[in-house]
């Protein structure tokens, strides 16, 4: 996925600069996602302006978001926003039970952060996923079956 940040992105010239030709044919090979919304260079404009499938909430909102109102309403606004353009909204930064809760009832499709998982190599991925794929599996106690 590539994830141009909105201070690196320039709208039309990175479309144009990546091949994008306006047909829309390249989106079958390749998504992309605006990161650190809400920050920085970020503006409604750059979501018109570039083709994005996901947007990435900046971690600077979801760090406070379970202990400040105004940090709240902006995920929330957020997340509404991007669901409404079809785009995936993904939440950096989480990093705490409370945050995680909050944004699971706000709706956001995704999220990151080291109360999920540490970063990581790739090739310590697949151990790890196995090993939460099987804790998160409902086990069946023979005793208590009927």
């Amino acid at each position: 996925m590539a994830e141009p940040s909105p201070s690196r992105a320039g709208g039309d010239r990175l479309a144009a600069s990546a091949g994008f030709d306006g047909s829309g044919a390249w989106r079958r090979f390749l998504a992309a996602g605006l990161d650190d919304f809400g920050t920085g260079y970020s503006s409604l404009g750059m979501l018109k302006a570039l083709p994005v499938h996901q947007l990435k909430i900046d971690k600077s909102f979801v760090a406070h978001l379970h202990e400040d109102a105004n940090d709240a309403t902006i995920v929330r606004s957020v997340i509404d926003l991007g669901h409404t353009l079809g785009l995936e909204v993904v939440a950096e930064g989480v990093e705490t039970l409370e945050a995680w809760g909050q944004l699971v009832t706000l709706g956001c499709d995704a999220a990151q952060g080291y109360h999920l998982a540490a970063p990581m190599p790739p090739e310590s991925f697949l151990s790890w996923l196995a090993a939460h794929v099987a804790a998160s599996e409902p086990r069946t106690d023979p005793a208590v079956a009927s």
